[in-house]
């Protein structure tokens, strides 16, 4: 394996930036890229903005990343996921590192491997929302935490603890779970129960928090200093109470302003899928790992399972749970899995080889359903990107060792991933009318420009021109001809209430990031569709305007 580390390793990388200029989905992506572009057009770090509204849901640290990246290389896909993507890059780099200092160069190199080819990883690279950051942050603030346990005080503490204090500004105070997580379970296996009174620590904890007041700042001067706001329909919403109980503990308990229904069950299934290739591995691994006494010869085993069994536990427990929250203990699974492939007996290693070869094949089955998505327009161009990818991966599918199991289920995902980043998802998301609309309006002659019974984020952050949002007497109080984008079945409604209509444009519009069956199978994917249109509507009739 380590004769194909680096061939692996660009391969792997060359992977996870296959999305990097695929349009940004609705809702998330969209969303943020267009917070972020107006704090970078508007030179405000402090104010969260969507449409022209007080936005009171994620911290302010991707949105500083991405606003920075903005001012200095322009506004646009790739730019958007490009900081996302170096934090990315900066967890891989962290987990190479915690592994190499706690199980050697080989576990290292191969638990990089893993994280570059975890199925919901590579996919969330293209969609690129918040965890991008946290898989870097955390596994950062880690790596730093347990340097700095070695020495009474090192910059390892302040390291740790800056990248923490960021991560907090990334998703909230849970995220600290897994960074505390992994250190107090490694204190408490190895009976060292002083550690959680050292001075070090209630250091951290003090460094943690005055790293954080940027945020407690931006949140106080938004929402505090202004209860008049309406947020969540509401006024007087403290965005410090928001930021420390509603957005981490409401939506624990289920009594906050965002809420869902949980199940304990849902991460163990969920991990199945997007921990692939490598999930039954690592329940094994696990598995395993608990059955063990700690060892001073594996120190690192218990910051990895604290910080992954603990989270899960924490995920589990919350009533609000989404697949993509498993993505920040990625780095943890992939050294617990890597750790436990390479002390396996030789009879032991012939066997998991067999149980992935049943993964890889599952996998494998999945190709022709994706490709058959695309048809035929894709068939072709699918077909030569899969034999690329079985070429580039050629060592691993003809050995039936274990080093040839790794190498069938890395290439399994460069195969499935690169059809879906390449062919699928730029296929569907030509029924993401936001964004095409705003190509549309681009070319036209400059109007006031605005929303109709219809909402788009996409619209909002590929329109050059400000769109406004127009209910029905907004529309009838404007004195000249305006460019609308609403529904086509809207246009009687605005025709009854004596508003000329043009249709100028019409687009297919389907939510991409919520797929059905009725959608995928291309002889019933128009029926799945809303027709959109961008319009010009005007109070005076429309003879002559053009």
């Amino acid at each position: 394996m380590d004769r194909w580390f680096r061939p692996l390793l660009l391969l792997g990388v060359l992977l996870n930036l296959s999305g990097l200029t695929t349009v940004l989905m609705e809702p998330d992506a969209a969303l943020y890229a267009s917070v972020a572009r107006r704090m970078a057009e508007h030179g405000d770090a402090v104010n969260l903005l969507s449409q022209g509204r007080d936005w009171l849901d994620k911290p302010h640290f991707p949105f500083w990343m991405t606003a920075l990246a903005f001012h200095l290389l322009g506004v646009g896909t790739a730019v958007y996921k490009l900081p996302g993507l170096v934090f990315w890059a900066l967890g891989a780099v962290y987990t190479y590192l915690f592994a190499l200092r706690f199980y050697g160069r080989t576990v290292a190199r191969l638990a990089v491997l893993l994280l570059l080819s975890a199925q919901h990883l590579v996919m969330s690279n293209n969609d690129v929302r918040a965890e991008p950051y946290l898989l870097g942050l955390v596994m950062g603030g880690l790596y730093h935490f347990t340097r700095a346990q070695a020495r009474r005080f090192s910059l390892h503490l302040v390291w740790g603890a800056a990248w923490a204090a960021c991560a907090v500004m990334s998703k909230g105070l849970f995220v600290l779970i897994p960074i505390a997580g992994g250190l107090a379970f490694h204190w408490v296996r190895r009976r060292d129960g002083s550690q959680f009174w050292h001075p070090r620590w209630w250091l951290a904890l003090l460094l943690v928090g005055v790293f954080t007041v940027p945020e407690l700042y931006c949140l106080h001067q938004q929402f505090d200093l202004h209860p008049e706001k309406e947020v969540f329909g509401q006024v007087g919403v403290s965005g410090l109470r928001f930021f420390f109980w509603d957005s981490q503990f409401g939506r624990f308990f289920n009594t906050g302003p965002i809420q869902g229904k949980g199940s304990p069950f849902f991460f163990l299934h969920t991990v199945l899928w997007a921990f692939l290739p490598w999930s039954l591995w690592f329940y094994a691994a696990v598995v395993g790992a608990l059955r063990r006494r700690a060892s001073s010869e594996r120190p690192g085993e218990d910051y990895t399972l604290g910080a992954a069994l603990l989270t899960l536990l924490v995920f589990s427990l919350s009533r609000f749970q989404l697949p993509h929250y498993t993505n920040v203990l990625f780095p943890f699974f992939c050294v617990i899995t890597a750790a436990w492939l390479e002390r396996l007996s030789e009879a032991q290693a012939r066997q998991a080889a067999r149980v992935q070869g049943v993964v890889v094949a599952a996998m494998c089955l999945l190709l022709p359903v994706l490709l058959w998505t695309v048809a035929p327009e894709g068939l072709g161009v699918g077909t030569l990107g899969l034999g690329a990818a079985v070429a580039l991966t050629l060592p691993g599918w003809s050995r039936a060792d274990l080093p040839g199991a790794i190498g069938k289920g890395f290439g399994a995902c460069v195969a499935l991933n690169l059809v879906l980043n390449v062919l699928v998802y730029p296929r569907l998301l030509d029924y993401q009318a936001g964004d095409k609309a705003a190509a549309f309006l681009n070319g036209l002659p400059s109007r006031p420009t605005g929303l109709y019974g219809f909402n788009s984020f996409a619209l909002d952050f590929y329109a050059r021109a400000p769109i406004e949002r127009w209910s029905l007497s907004d529309l009838q109080a404007r004195t000249g001809p305006v460019y609308v984008v609403l529904e086509a079945r809207a246009v009687p409604e605005l025709t009854e209430a004596g508003l000329a209509v043009r249709p100028l444009r019409a687009f297919k519009d389907y939510r991409v990031t919520r797929l059905t069956g009725r959608f995928l199978n291309p002889a019933t994917r128009d029926e799945a569709t809303r027709e959109v249109l961008v319009a010009l509507v005007s109070s005076a009739p429309l003879a002559g305007v053009r």
